[in-house]
């Protein structure tokens, strides 16, 4: 069961991913955000974020957990082959990103000017290069002498990753 603060802080952070994307980050403050989540802005500050920033923070973790992206991975760890993997990890990745698509926008062009917004960014760039790196590791290990099963994959992943036609 969530306690008041927990409940207030939820919606804070709904309230914040509304009028995030649908304003921009630099056309909404945390008063405009308060008021939305139906509490003051001295409750805000006192209680839960110490900025803008903070609560970018915040948000990104929130829209992680709420939009379940950990569990859109519990396929790839099933995977029996590393091409099943390799699938899998694809299909993973484009769903996380289709789900996050608006927040990462949102994040980068704050990011330009804001440092907080910049930490946030560059936490969701880690989480993003971690993934890949862990996915790379399991589905393209050498899998013929020739090693040329190994190249294929490798290729493809790097494909896939900066968009390239396949």
């Amino acid at each position: 069961m969530s306690t008041k603060k927990e409940e207030t802080r939820r919606r804070l952070l709904d309230a914040a991913e509304l009028l995030l994307l649908a304003r921009g980050f630099h056309q909404v403050s945390l008063e405009d955000i308060a008021a939305a989540a139906g509490v003051s802005r001295q409750a805000v500050y006192k209680s839960h974020f110490s900025s803008k920033a903070d609560l970018l923070l915040e948000l990104v973790k929130h829209v992680h957990v709420s939009k379940n992206l950990d569990e859109l991975i519990v396929p790839v760890r099933c995977a029996k082959t590393a091409l099943e993997r390799l699938e899998k990890t694809i299909d993973a990745i484009i769903n996380i990103e289709t789900r996050l698509h608006d927040l990462a926008l949102l994040l980068s062009s704050a990011a330009v000017t804001d440092a907080g917004a910049r930490e946030a960014w560059m936490d969701r760039v880690a989480i993003k290069r971690g993934a890949l790196q862990t996915a790379r590791r399991r589905c393209c290990r050498r899998t013929t002498p020739s090693g040329l099963a190994h190249r294929r994959s490798r290729r493809f992943a790097r494909d896939v990753h900066f968009g390239r036609n396949l």
